[in-house]
């Protein structure tokens, strides 16, 4: 029997079978569920914290990051930024001079962004290895899982999660303790895949957005409403903008793509790539250079069929 949908407990059927983590190796096959009610997907993966702990901090490639690639995001506004899609990131929807959260927030390259615009940026992470970034960047990041942060109740204005909340078991426990965190009339912005877009129809199991087992949910608007309602929070606005460089990661990865349990050579960091994947790169730098990348993917976006949402949930006002 297929499993219950964990946002609204309606039954699912399967989505995805043919499943497996086509970028660091970590083994096992997994399916992905769809609810026949609110739309919602989700893998039949749901690791225990321990599990959760050892996922990022073995598998994930923080460990071999060089700081010097380290860059905060560039200004989001105008045509350029437009082109390039900089809205698709959750850190270009914070004002200047707020308190912001950012939850899953990696190499803290977003913290920068945050600090430079007089914001008090904190971030939370539960990769281990970032720890050693903070420390060089001079950055404050807390190592730990977000469910259970001993963070001071309404001690900020704006909660981010760029790519994150699709990573956890329990999305509505922590999108609860977000509104914990928030002032009243505070925000939660999250930026997280659309698996219902365009692209991820056309290339099947080599959708560069399923990033399996460390997605674990799929957000429908429909679900997101409903997890937001749960948490306490009011599902503001729904905007779809896609950063531009996913679509150049996309024929990358789909070129590439490793056989099971083999890791990507075109996602490892720090080690040789080879040729074939030297050439697949050079072949999907011709429609980047040109730019056709990005003008497809604005397109799709205009059509409401591209690769990522952004959310915005506000903390009701008493």
């Amino acid at each position: 029997m297929n499993p219950v949908c964990p946002i609204c407990s309606a039954q699912s059927v399967l989505h995805r079978s043919d499943l497996y983590d086509d970028r660091y190796a970590y083994p096992g096959r997994f399916h992905v569920y769809r609810c026949q009610s609110c739309a919602h997907a989700f893998t039949n993966f749901m690791p225990s914290s321990t599990e959760v702990a050892k996922l990022y901090s073995d598998y994930y490639p923080r460990r071999n990051y060089d700081p010097s690639t380290w860059h905060p995001p560039q200004d989001p506004r105008g045509f350029v930024s437009w082109l390039w899609g900089r809205k698709g990131g959750a850190y270009a929807w914070v004002p200047e001079r707020v308190r912001v959260l950012d939850v899953g927030t990696g190499a803290g390259e977003s913290l920068g962004y945050h600090n430079a615009r007089g914001c008090q940026a904190v971030g939370m992470d539960p990769d281990a290895n970032v720890e050693r970034i903070a420390r060089e960047k001079n950055l404050q990041i807390k190592i730990g899982l977000f469910s259970n942060t001993d963070i001071q109740g309404e001690s900020f204005d704006y909660v981010t999660m760029n790519q994150v909340i699709e990573h956890f078991v329990d999305p509505i426990e922590v999108m609860k303790e977000a509104a914990r965190v928030l002032v009243p009339g505070g925000r939660l912005i999250m930026g997280t895949p659309n698996y219902r877009g365009l692209l991820a129809r056309l290339f099947g199991a080599r959708w560069i957005h399923w990033h399996i087992p460390y997605h674990i949910h799929f957000f429908s608007r429909q679900s997101m409403q409903k997890a937001a309602s749960l948490a306490g929070l009011e599902l503001e606005s729904v905007n779809m903008v896609t950063e531009s460089d996913w679509m150049f990661f996309q024929i990358c990865h789909a070129l590439t793509r490793p056989a099971p349990e083999s890791a990507s050579r075109f996602w490892s960091v720090g080690e040789q790539r080879p040729l074939l994947t030297k050439l697949a790169m050079g072949l999907a730098l011709i429609p980047r250079f040109l730019r056709l990348t990005h003008l497809w993917t604005r397109m799709l976006d205009a059509m409401g069929a591209g690769d990522n949402v952004v959310y915005i949930c506000r903390k009701p006002s008493r």
